[in-house]
């Protein structure tokens, strides 16, 4: 390209929300993540600008409209919910064509504008930059002490819940119905309140159910609590290692980054280290929140298995810049062969489990640890109460969701679970 005025804005405005939304979830998503998002925002900006350039379209005018470009490109889903929030006859096709109106008239205004780009240029480089040292500060202040604590905390933690521990001695289990060990079924459903929180928050009457278990010889806790009301990993790594964190990390889980640190507990948990010294085969499920790829059998669905597609069909942080731009209106409302929502990766997902779980036992070869963590009912609700898809995102103003959707997909999956019990 010819010489002239130094021009990074379009390329910093292209990675600044991929970058800010990691930042604000930080914790909970992992660096590499916005590899791809960056890729194809900067690989765009780079054709979009080297096309302007070969149509003498002027260098500086060219960076400027990339840049409100993507400015607008990112400000379509906050917008939406915005007016959504006041109108909410507004939202999908009428927004969007509103989108299109204004994105319209301001390239349109700025292709005729005589204005000094050049300056201007200089101006958003300043903008840009400012915009993006923020977000890059959070990523990597929160990366570097993660990091140097997860590796002082690494040794004692490996001590006290490894292989080699002099605790964790192999003792024979009870026989099962076959006369060997008997299967373990480890399943959790996500965010699925106890009996008097849905009959206090959501007015629902879950005592049938509660009966229907005790009945079968279940011991249903009255007044039982999450190991921890966080995150769904701060749980699962608690109760995968049968202790909690003053046990499993050493003080405050706020000094380590949540994220890498329960990860390395869940996939080296010390519940299927033990099993597996007494000669049992860890089955789990490739989940939404973490995947145990240490797993010595990993289920997934069949629409699973398409490498970079995959993790935009089910990805939550995927989902998440996609719900930003105009590319949800077309992943939620047009594309057929390929529905890019969370809702749907959700629903591909609890379908595939509840069709599996229970022929794990079946399979012959030893018994089985199974560790099924079932995304229900935790929204976005995915089933009405007969199991018919619910389409799309539910946006809700309460913290608990929507109380009739949230009663309708536990009637669903109570539905299963007492099947489950007939079955396994």
């Amino acid at each position: 390209m010819s010489a002239g005025p130094l021009l990074i804005h379009p390329y910093l405005m292209a990675a600044h929300q991929i970058l800010f939304s990691l930042a604000h979830n930080i914790a909970e998503v992992r660096v590499h993540k916005i590899f791809y998002p960056l890729l194809i925002t900067l690989l765009i900006t780079f054709l979009f600008l080297f096309v302007s350039e070969r149509m003498r379209c002027g260098r500086s005018k060219s960076a400027a409209a990339g840049s409100i470009f993507w400015l607008l490109f990112f400000s379509y889903g906050p917008a939406e919910q915005l007016l959504i929030s006041r109108l909410p006859s507004s939202a999908g096709f009428p927004f969007f064509l509103m989108w299109l109106v204004l994105a319209y008239f301001i390239m349109k205004k700025l292709s005729a504008s005589s204005a000094d780009f050049d300056k201007i240029g200089k101006i958003f480089n300043f903008t840009a930059a400012v915009m993006i040292i923020l977000p890059l500060s959070n990523i990597f202040i929160f990366e570097y002490n993660s990091r140097a604590n997860i590796n002082a905390r690494q040794v004692e933690t490996q001590n006290k819940t490894g292989p080699a521990s002099s605790t964790e001695t192999p003792t024979a289990l009870p026989s099962g119905a076959s006369g060997g060990s008997p299967d373990i079924y480890h399943i959790v459903f996500d965010g699925y309140p106890r009996a008097d929180v849905l009959k206090e928050i959501y007015g629902f009457d879950n005592s049938d159910f509660i009966n229907y278990l005790k009945n079968k010889g279940f011991f249903v806790a009255d007044k039982s609590y999450a190991n921890y009301g966080t995150f769904t990993l701060h749980s699962a790594a608690s109760y995968l290692n049968y202790s909690y964190y003053p046990e499993i990390l050493e003080g405050d889980q706020r000094g380590a980054r949540s994220h890498d640190g329960l990860v390395n507990l869940i996939q080296h948990n010390a519940a299927a280290r033990f099993l597996r010294r007494l000669g049992y085969t860890f089955i789990s499920y490739n989940t939404l929140d973490c995947v145990i790829y240490t797993a010595d059998i990993l289920m997934k669905p069949p629409e699973f298995r398409r490498g970079f597609l995959t993790d935009i069909y089910s990805d939550s942080f995927y989902n998440l810049l996609i719900n930003k731009t105009p590319l949800a209106i077309y992943y939620k409302n047009v594309s057929r062969d390929f529905d890019f929502s969370l809702s749907e990766g959700l629903r591909t997902l609890c379908a595939y489990m509840f069709g599996t779980v229970s022929e794990l036992g079946l399979r012959g070869g030893g018994p089985v640890f199974v560790y099924a963590h079932f995304p229900v009912p935790h929204p976005p609700f995915i089933f009405d109460d007969a199991g018919a898809d619910f389409a799309g995102w539910k946006h809700f103003d309460s913290a608990f969701g929507d109380a009739n959707l949230l009663v309708k997909n536990s009637a669903y999956r109570d539905k299963y679970i007492k099947f489950y019990i007939n079955q396994v």
